[in-house]
């Protein structure tokens, strides 16, 4: 009785071969391209977070957003221990012994801040999953990551810590013909203005992201397009999604040293839907 076992030919071994070495290659290819998907989720999963928090320190405080402070309100409250803003830090790219260079990577400053009791003491959220930038001190000195990539609408907040300015309701960065919300009450359609982004890694210091409400001929803070061309923005209505950006203006790449450049006509398209979703004139 003839054995009816049959072993593979060689043509038959270097077709399986081949088929297995596509599948792989096409396995491969596809768990590349799905990790910028999975950075998306999770860093709208952390601005929701946030705006989250952002929402409950509200509602603690007679309707009050958070204090919303700029570079040199900041660093005096890290050198007197205050924190009164809802983050106090300033990015940059040095690896120093000065206030900016040491709250690069201090999450407890962030713990400290406004903010820090409503976050369950993460401070991953702050940060943008796909900003991984690091200048070459940085680097040198052992960093592994900078603690924020986000940061909140000039419009939003008082910019004083002294006395809080809850009184006046106008602008100092726009002019007063323009509103700051000091209140969400006060805001009268809260699924369109915007609270939180992630701003691009050369552009961003304080929590304080700064653009003129009137006209520009570039961004003044730029926002973040880490998500193929996309920023994540949160609204006062707690949603967040991710906005993509129609001109390369708007995509600056990261340079370790800030850069803008002139708007062309798709760039005045973008700066314009992001400041219609800022503030309104008084």
């Amino acid at each position: 009785m003839k054995n009816s076992k049959r072993a593979f030919t060689l043509l038959e071994l270097i077709v399986i071969a081949g088929i297995v070495g596509f599948l792989l290659v096409v396995l491969a290819t596809a768990t590349a391209n799905s990790r910028p998907s999975i950075r998306v989720v999770q860093c709208l999963a952390n601005l929701k977070r946030l705006q989250a928090a952002w929402t409950m320190y509200a509602h603690d405080n007679s309707d009050r957003v958070p204090i919303n402070l700029a570079i040199p309100e900041t660093e005096d409250e890290i050198s007197s221990r205050r924190y009164r803003t809802w983050a106090c830090d300033v990015m940059d790219w040095g690896a120093g012994n000065s206030i900016d260079d040491r709250s690069v990577t201090n999450a407890l400053l962030l713990k400290l801040s406004l903010l820090g009791p409503y976050i369950n003491g993460d401070t991953t959220i702050y940060r943008c999953p796909s900003d991984n930038y690091l200048s070459p001190q940085q680097i040198a000195a052992g960093w592994k990551n900078r603690v924020r990539s986000v940061s909140m609408n000039a419009f939003f907040g008082p910019d004083r810590a002294s006395n809080g300015s809850w009184q006046s309701g106008r602008s100092d960065w726009g002019g007063p013909s323009y509103r700051q919300w000091l209140k969400i009450g006060e805001v009268p359609t809260p699924s369109q203005f915007f609270v939180m982004l992630d701003e691009q890694a050369d552009s961003i210091n304080d929590g304080l992201f700064l653009n003129s409400p009137t006209s520009a001929t570039s961004w003044g803070d730029i926002p973040a397009s880490y998500h193929n061309g996309g920023c994540t923005i949160s609204f006062v209505d707690g949603r967040a999604e991710v906005h993509k950006w129609l001109s390369n203006t708007s995509k600056i790449p990261v340079q370790y040293g800030y850069s803008s450049l002139p708007f062309d006509r798709l760039g005045r398209i973008d700066y314009g839907w992001l400041m219609s979703r800022a503030t309104v004139l008084y």
